[in-house]
């Protein structure tokens, strides 16, 4: 295995978590076979039928039925009790837009900021997930608007303030992004998603000592952050600093839970030895 190899295997196991803050399609990794690759989930826009030509388990579908009819026949009264229901089997099932316009529809009615909060997060997940530009512009638009929407009610709440940067990033407007995250860092320079996502950006742009920088910051902060500790090494295999690097996947096994990727990291370190 080579070095390049090494930092395929490693940012492998950081998406196998969902970990990269920046959607699916931004992020660039070498293509998958396509004999390896599996069919997306074309996810239906969220003010049409949102379960429609959704590939989920007979079991899912039947308790999204279910959900959706006794939240259309509902009193008015009862009506948010049930769209919570529906975005939470929606959520679960991975499919982040549509729960994201139960919990808007919610949110708009209830005008709570905590509602709100939470249907913009939906939507930045959806955001995160998007598999191509489109879409992502799309779900980045709607979390932007609702987190504008959260952050005039409360500008303290720093974690909303980062992933809204976040949706700039595929815009004509990046630089408005990365202005606001350096902005959180002033407010709070220990602000570990700030962190995180400027470490991130760095790596887009193949800063590695920037994002050496950032990742080390953020494990100061949060020694226990394991994708930092990935992000760290694949960001020092690429400066050539192998020992740094397998250091940094060492500290990143003790913290990882999942088996698959720790043999797969445990498989990496045996590479650089």
């Amino acid at each position: 295995m080579n070095k390049s190899q090494i930092i395929v295997s490693i940012g492998g196991v950081v998406l196998m978590g969902g970990l990269y803050a920046l959607p699916r399609q931004v992020v660039k990794k070498p293509a998958v076979p396509a004999n390896e690759a599996a069919p997306e989930q074309e996810a239906a826009p969220a003010h049409q039928e949102p379960h429609a030509n959704m590939q989920l388990s007979e079991a899912s579908l039947a308790q999204i039925k279910r959900l959706r009819d006794a939240w259309q026949q509902a009193a008015p009264k009862a009506k948010p009790m049930w769209a919570d229901s529906l975005a939470m089997a929606f959520y679960q099932a991975g499919r982040f837009d549509s729960a994201a316009y139960y919990m808007a529809w919610k949110a708009e009615r209830s005008q709570s900021i905590e509602d709100k909060l939470r249907a913009a997060d939906a939507y930045y997940e959806a955001f995160r997930f998007a598999m191509d530009a489109e879409r992502a512009n799309r779900f980045g638009e709607q979390a932007r608007a609702l987190y504008r929407e959260v952050l005039q009610q409360d500008s303290s709440l720093l974690d909303a303030k980062a992933k809204m940067a976040m949706t700039y990033i595929t815009t004509s407007e990046p630089m408005r992004g990365i202005q606001m995250l350096l902005s959180i860092l002033q407010t709070n320079p220990d602000h570990e998603l700030a962190l995180y996502n400027l470490g991130l950006l760095s790596m887009q742009r193949g800063a590695y000592d920037k994002a050496v920088h950032r990742f080390e910051h953020l494990l100061e902060v949060n020694p226990q952050h394991a994708e930092a500790y990935l992000l760290l090494a694949e960001s020092y295999l690429n400066l050539g600093k192998t020992a740094e690097a397998k250091a940094a996947l060492q500290r990143a096994l003790e913290q990882l839970k999942d088996p698959a990727a720790k043999a797969q990291i445990e498989q990496a370190i045996k590479e650089l030895n």
